[in-house]
């Protein structure tokens, strides 16, 4: 059975061609689809290390299916934040470079350096570069869970947690292939395989994509296009169900990414025209369009843009112990990564080191990074992960009480280099940050009646971060303790409608400031706290096809961790983390979908 599917998605042509080896298979999937689809809130998650109903899971999750990733023509993560209230992700750089940093923000939890405020988990592993290159045709759900995940989760999901599900082999074959063609150069290719090769006892999934974007911009300067990108995805995974009661799956991926200068250009300070009186003045007004980009490119030489690597793999086992469930997940993530960039961008050093144009007779002062030449840079860095987490899960004792029980460990460690052009600015040697994490956790949960439960979650680790520097052989380290609780209560006011309320404590661990040259007062910021309040309600209206969510937060953040410049004795400046006072978040989330026909949905 062969379909061909035309559409349009955000006005540019797709085209799909999947085959099935198995006609009536095909066919039986098909009419699942749209049952599927008829009843919006019934996909199953695992937001709380177990699988649920979504629409039974008493805290706030935003969840999408293949089926939905499709539909939306969603095709990275930045995308997702459009169909989920409370989640906003921007590409750093709109137009161009897609492997460029991206950090996801949940309900306002955002910050610019240091660890994210939510941590994006591919099958449950930490994924810690940036997501918007990963592939979305791979994907099979998407689970956004909002609010501390820190008592379940562990370190960096301080505000949430984003968890991509990637597609599986099974018994039923399927062969997929999805095309794109757009302006500006825009192509991708995804070809997908999955299957069995010893029925239900051992499957594969095979995946690669490639893609490209020419870029929207040119340089003014040479002519050149900026934000342009490429990448190459491998993805594979096998699944080993030897008996019953033991499943063993593993995956990895690699992700190749080689993108140009993004198109990013910066207003001239000198054109400020307010607070004048101030150390750093500002623009007050409409803020000028460009139509192009001024960039040094010829003097950032070949390191122009960005050049990546990026390896994970991941190991998955499964035993049930007669009514016991103990899994193991562990996960290894290697990355290397190069980023040239004109950091002015502006284009200064094309002009002349002392002069600055439009401003006739200023003469830049002896410290001005656009003199000394580290205003062009390549940023040299490598990353590499380990993460393991055992738990085991207990039936239910007395028809009333289950428990879970886990274990985590996580290492991580990242060298950093940013390299220049010029011998008047030497290299600045970050050393290598150093993160050791270790914790226990557990969950209580309880069916107090038969509409009414409870549940208890904590989490006690330790982490010890620091940075070691091979120049001088001195580590720099210091150790954090958390415990982070959670309590949930939920009650059932019929089969399609629930109210629930949840208190928990979110914490996030202390940060290194690596850059050399920052005194010892100021390499570490401490650890920052948060209580969170939630109250909601989850319903599902005319026999499930309407579904209606509503939740109201309240957040009392401690020693929130933002970004500064510290001033060094010469003039030149760098951002470092500081910790800063008070915070409150309040806020209120409505999500609805609505499936009102067969042939017609809404959400």
């Amino acid at each position: 059975m062969k379909a061909i599917k035309l559409g349009l998605v955000g006005g540019l042509s797709l085209l799909a061609v999947e085959a099935s080896q198995t006609a009536y298979a095909a066919e039986v999937a098909a009419d699942a689809e749209v049952s599927d689809y008829a009843e919006p809130g019934e996909i199953v998650v695992t937001a709380r290390k177990r699988e649920e109903r979504l629409q039974d899971v008493p805290i706030a999750v935003s969840a999408m299916t293949a089926d939905d990733i499709a539909e939306r023509g969603i095709r990275d993560l930045s995308a997702v934040g459009d169909f989920t209230p409370g989640l906003s992700l921007e590409r750093a750089n709109r137009y161009g470079t897609q492997g460029g940093a991206s950090r996801p923000v949940i309900r306002g939890m955002g910050n610019v350096l240091g660890e994210p405020n939510a941590q994006v988990f591919v099958d449950g592993i930490p994924f810690s570069e940036s997501i918007l290159s990963f592939p979305f045709d791979l994907v099979e759900r998407v689970e956004v869970i909002k609010g501390p995940q820190a008592a379940l989760y562990g370190r960096s999901t301080f505000a949430g947690a984003i968890n991509l599900v990637t597609k599986k082999g099974g018994n039923t074959p399927e062969h997929a292939m999805t095309a794109r063609v757009a302006q500006y150069g825009d192509y991708e290719l995804n070809l997908l395989s999955r299957g069995p090769i010893v029925e239900d006892k051992l499957y594969y999934m095979a995946h690669a994509r490639h893609y490209e974007f020419g870029g929207m911009y040119r340089n003014s300067l040479d002519g050149r296009k900026v934000g342009n990108e490429k990448s190459f995805n491998l993805n594979g995974s096998l699944e080993f169900r030897p008996t019953s009661n033991f499943t063993a799956t593993l995956s990895g991926g690699y992700i190749r990414d080689r993108d140009g200068h993004p198109a990013i250009v910066t207003q001239d300070r000198f054109q400020n025209n307010c607070y004048l009186q101030s150390a750093r003045q500002y623009y007050c007004g409409v803020v000028k369009r460009y139509d192009e980009t001024t960039l040094d490119l010829e003097g950032l030489g070949d390191t122009v843009g960005l050049r990546r690597d990026s390896y994970r793999a991941f190991l998955s086992m499964v035993y049930e112990a007669g009514d016991f469930t103990i899994t193991s997940n562990s996960g290894y993530f290697n990355t290397k990564t190069e980023f040239g960039h004109d950091s002015t961008y502006q284009g200064a050093t094309a002009f002349g080191r002392t002069t600055v144009p439009n401003a006739p007779g200023f003469v830049r002062p002896v410290a001005d990074g656009v003199r000394s030449g580290n205003v062009m840079r390549n940023e040299v860095g490598k990353r590499e992960e380990w993460s393991s987490e055992l738990r085991v899960q207990s039936p239910k004792f007395l028809d009333t009480f289950d428990v879970m029980l886990g274990a985590f460990y996580y290492q991580r460690r990242r060298a950093l280099e940013e390299r220049h052009f010029d011998v008047t600015a030497p290299t600045i040697d970050s050393g290598i940050d150093r993160t050791d994490n270790i914790a226990f956790f557990g969950a209580l949960n309880a069916s107090i009646t038969d509409r009414l439960s409870a549940s208890v979650e904590v989490r006690y680790a330790e982490d010890r971060i620091g940075n070691y520097k091979s120049a001088t052989d001195v580590l720099a380290e210091r150790k954090f303790k958390s415990t982070t609780p959670r309590f949930t209560m939920d009650y059932k006011l019929s089969d399609n409608s629930m109210v629930y309320a949840t208190l928990a404590k979110g914490n996030k661990p202390g940060a290194f400031n690596s850059d050399p040259r920052f005194p010892v007062e100021v390499q570490f910021a401490e650890e920052e706290t948060s209580w969170n309040y939630e109250i909601g309600s989850k319903n599902r209206f005319l026999d499930g096809a309407l579904l209606l969510n509503v939740a109201a937060f309240y957040v009392d953040w401690s020693k929130q961790q933002l970004s500064s410049a510290y001033i060094f004795p010469d003039g030149s400046s760098r951002s470092y983390i500081i910790n800063a006072g008070e915070t409150e978040v309040k806020g209120v989330e409505i999500e609805m979908q609505a499936k009102l026909s067969p042939e017609f949905g809404a959400g």
